[in-house]
């Protein structure tokens, strides 16, 4: 997974709509897998510890865990509401930011699925954190062992869901939407993922790119007037 800069405006767009408003525990989901949600969750927390906050990013999707295997450790068993998440805090390289990973497989998932004991693990054992940032599975994702977004989108502050541009359905989009209300969750907005829906400057350039060989001088040229036109930078 490539890491999102933290300067990026899409990005400060994101933060200043969710911390920016006060946000304090902000749940990161999807419809479907793969859809970047790591990527974004990631990326909000290093920009709250580049801001000086003291964050957290726990990792509540159990069937494609992130933090893990980025920070090559092996799960740590917790409990929420119990104290026991301060033993599965991991210190990162950037000043005030941890990363706690999913429950190890086969751990009780139960008490995760209370909203109640997930509530007091916000906002007692992880008093001491000024952002909270909860990585979570996709909303239709049907695995038993895994922990429903919505259970953990629902008691926090807010809830950011991501969208694969051109690739996530209208249906998924619709069920997963429909979940997450019928739940009580507050979901502040989407964040619309282009990794396969690129500007039309880029695709442009890209096509451009097969006539380098043959006229390398011309080609870049014609790309710098593209990369200068605001209209060819609209999303297609």
């Amino acid at each position: 997974m490539t890491d999102l800069p933290v300067h990026y405006l899409e990005l400060e767009s994101v933060y200043a709509k969710t911390v920016g408003k006060g946000v304090r525990t902000l749940a990161v989901t999807s419809a479907n897998s793969g859809e970047g949600v790591s990527m974004l969750s990631y990326a909000l927390v290093r920009r709250g510890a580049a801001a000086g906050l003291q964050c957290v990013l726990i990792d509540f999707n159990m069937h494609r865990p992130w933090v893990c295997a980025h920070m090559r450790t092996q799960p740590r068993t917790w409990l929420p509401a119990d104290g026991s998440v301060h033993q599965a805090l991991i210190e990162t390289e950037h000043q005030g930011l941890f990363l706690v990973g999913a429950p190890a497989p086969g751990h009780n998932t139960i008490s995760f699925r209370d909203p109640d004991r997930l509530r007091r693990t916000f906002t007692e054992d992880l008093a001491d954190f000024d952002l909270i940032v909860c990585d979570t599975s996709a909303v239709n994702a049907v695995n038993h062992s895994n922990i429903p977004a919505e259970s953990i989108a629902a008691p926090c502050d807010a809830a950011l869901m991501v969208v694969l541009a051109g690739r996530t359905s209208e249906v998924a989009i619709t069920s997963a939407l429909e979940k997450l209300n019928h739940a009580g969750v507050n979901l502040v907005g989407t964040v619309f993922n282009d990794q396969f829906n690129p500007p039309l400057a880029d695709e442009l350039c890209r096509e451009l790119d097969r006539m380098r060989r043959v006229a390398p001088r011309l080609v870049d040229g014609i790309k710098r007037r593209i990369r200068r036109n605001p209209l060819f930078r609209v999303q297609i």
